[in-house]
């Protein structure tokens, strides 16, 4: 008797803007699931021919507000975990006369990392979630360099970008999958290997 083939699925690379993601969660009164598991929900958003390769999470580390900062090393400690998960770390900086901080570099190192895995042959679908219309050069050039390579979009709640939509194979927006967000919450508690705990913060429950 002649053995089944093993079906071979479709490599996906999630891309994910972190601040992009951060605020529109806020704004559509999610903060209760903030305490994201990006590994496990990109994994649900998967077809059952296709594959998740890894987690592409792009942010910048905030210089203003100590709070803030400590919630989000224990979400980015919590998720690298996961050895899909990589994180990409743009800057805040002041524009000159200023006295606040502008995030910087994230959407160039989507755009980068998004152009080199297809270059490089890494995945055979790239999935973006993100509404940053900034990113549709890069979208345009991966569409011409390998035009059969598919581009889905998420987009965060309360985003939408026509000009991504059209350069999208499909496109969805996240808070039409509440039911897959909200089963992918970390731990309330997380043992490292160090011994440290981390716990969700009291603001994200």
């Amino acid at each position: 008797m002649q053995e089944k083939k093993e079906e071979v699925k479709q490599r996906v690379i999630a891309y994910v803007d972190g601040y992009n993601l951060y605020w529109g969660m806020l704004d559509n009164e999610w903060r209760k699931y903030l305490w994201l598991d990006l590994t496990s929900l990109c994994e649900k958003l998967m077809r059952p021919y296709q594959k998740l390769v890894a987690v592409r999470y792009h942010t910048a580390i905030s210089k203003e507000n100590a709070e803030q900062k400590d919630r989000q090393n224990r979400f980015l400690s919590a998720n690298s975990l996961n050895p899909k998960f990589k994180i990409y770390y743009g800057q805040f900086k002041k524009p000159p006369n200023r006295n606040y901080f502008v995030e910087k570099e994230t959407d160039v190192r989507i755009a980068v990392n998004m152009i080199r895995d297809v270059i490089y042959n890494n995945c055979d679908r790239t999935m973006l979630i993100s509404a940053d219309s900034d990113l549709v050069p890069a979208l345009d050039f991966i569409s011409e360099f390998k035009p059969k390579h598919k581009i889905i979009i998420y987009y965060p709640p309360k985003r939408f970008s026509f000009e991504l939509q059209q350069r999208a194979k499909l496109d969805f927006h996240l808070q039409n999958f509440e039911r897959q967000i909200k089963t992918s919450q970390l731990p309330d508690e997380i043992k490292l290997n160090s011994g440290t705990i981390l716990t969700r913060p009291n603001s994200w429950k």
